[in-house]
């Protein structure tokens, strides 16, 4: 798992609280959680498609994957991945 990645998207998430403590923090469902709102998803995947100069596919926000911080970070992994060359 990339750090860089996880640094961003936990500094991101946690502009809205912090994470409990008692909580695994790659299987925490940020959005169910409320931490990110219907409404503040768009600009979080605007802020991350900035950042890593990647696209989110709606097929990506609609994996169960997207809404928590380990699925999220590994979706940002793939499309990185897509982005390089062969």
């Amino acid at each position: 798992m990339n750090d860089a990645i996880l640094t961003f998207v936990l500094r991101r998430i946690q502009k809205n609280g912090a994470i409990p403590e008692a909580v695994s923090i790659l299987d925490f469902d940020y959005r169910g959680a409320g931490f990110v709102d219907s409404i503040g998803i768009m600009k979080f995947v605007l802020d991350i498609e900035a950042e890593f100069g990647i696209e989110i596919s709606d097929a990506d926000m609609e994996d169960r994957a997207f809404s928590t911080v380990g699925g999220l970070v590994s979706i940002i992994e793939r499309r990185l991945q897509q982005r390089r060359p062969g």
